[in-house]
Order: structure tokens, then sequence, then C-alpha cells
């Protein structure tokens, strides 16, 4: 992994019982009443990602991890909704793990921020 990290930093292996603990989908119920909003690009590079450079370098990498951060944030979805929790849902149809992909979905989320914090 990147930097020497790999996910047993976090909790140990996966037969550890804080997995489970940290796990936000297992864990969704305790969101009720929170402002939630979720977001994640296809994975196909476009325009939202930037520059040519930025595209480019979605297109090696960016892309798989905003695709599995798709699948995860739908999942995440899908079991508030289950739960009959409120949020907001937001996807694109492109869109790779880029700052570009980042600033317009903090600038489509900052509303929802704003009035959860109080701030104007």
């Amino acid at each position: 992994m990147r930097g020497g990290g790999n996910p047993f930093n976090m909790w140990g292996d996966y037969a550890n019982p804080a997995w489970v603990r940290h796990d936000p989908v297992v864990n969704a119920g305790k969101l009720r009443g929170k402002t939630i909003f979720l977001s994640a690009g296809s994975g196909l590079p476009g325009p939202i990602d930037g520059g040519p450079l930025e595209i480019l370098g979605g297109m090696f990498g960016g892309n798989f991890v905003e695709a599995y951060s798709l699948a995860c944030t739908r999942a995440m979805s899908h079991r508030l909704h289950s739960l009959g929790i409120a949020h907001r849902f937001q996807t694109r149809s492109d869109g790779t793990h880029s700052w570009g992909l980042f600033s317009a979905d903090m600038r489509a989320s900052w509303p929802m921020i704003a009035r959860a914090i109080g701030a104007r």
C-alpha cells in the first residue's frame, strides 16, 4: 500500500470486532436526525474533473477508486432508505476521484452544511 499504510492499521485484521463497531452501514441508524449529504461520481473521466492533467490522472487509478466509492455510497444510501433516514444522495455521470469532483460536490453540499451548522 502507498506510504506503508494498509487497512489493518485501522482496527487490526478483519475478524476484529472493531471493524463492525466502526462500519457506517451497520451503524447507519445512529445517523438519525443528522443532516446527511452523500455523493459520488461514476468513475468516468469528464469535464468535472478539471483540466487535462487531472482527467489523465483520474484515468489511472482515480476512476477505479471513484467507481468503488459510488458502489459503497449507493449501499449506504440504500441502508439509510431502509431505516427511513432522510438524506440527499447525488450521483454524477462523470467524475473520477479528483479535486474537481470534490470541489463540485463541496459546493453542492454547502447549502445543507450551512443550514446544519447555522452558517450563512
